[in-house]
């Protein structure tokens, strides 16, 4: 090997953990470990199941000040613009890189599904997105502040109980 290829290689060899940091490092400051989503789900399946009046604080164990609600056809890129954060509860790095690829614009791209994200601050806390046959949050405001968060369950779906 040439000392001129030697050099190219070492080059190549040590920019690896530099493009490594400059992408680990964003994905570290906007990941959401998520770790309330399966007790909140199951917490939610029941009010709704029960057909159950509620305010949210009774069925979240984490702090938060405002709730974000995501239909049908939105876009990854429209979530993090309505949210005003970007955020990923992707554990595995590489889902992150797959992410900010065009396809994975496509989060809520069919009728089924629509997402709920719960916000502290300027920090998404809990990412949840559930099949609307299982809970419909279609007929809910966009953003709800927490001292609004009074529902009751129509069927499958979700509607804001007003004062």
């Amino acid at each position: 090997m040439s000392e001129r290829t030697r050099m190219i290689v070492l080059a190549i060899l040590a920019s690896i953990p530099v493009l490594f940091l400059a992408t680990f490092i964003p994905y570290i400051r906007i990941w959401v470990p998520n770790r309330h989503a399966g007790d909140f789900s199951a917490k939610l399946m029941e009010m709704v199941d029960g057909q159950r009046e509620f305010h949210m604080e009774e069925i979240t164990d984490f702090d938060w000040d405002r709730m974000v609600v995501f239909g049908p056809y939105t876009s990854r890129g429209e979530m993090e613009e309505r949210a005003g954060v970007k955020w990923t509860v992707h554990s595995y790095f590489g889902y992150y890189i797959i992410q900010k690829t065009a396809l994975a614009d496509l989060d809520l791209m069919d009728d089924a599904a629509n997402k709920l994200i719960f916000m502290k601050g300027n920090k998404v806390v809990l990412d949840v997105t559930f099949f609307r046959k299982k809970v419909d949050l279609t007929h809910l405001k966009t953003t709800i502040p927490r001292e609004e968060a009074r529902f009751r369950a129509e069927g499958r779906a979700l509607k804001q109980m007003t004062d």
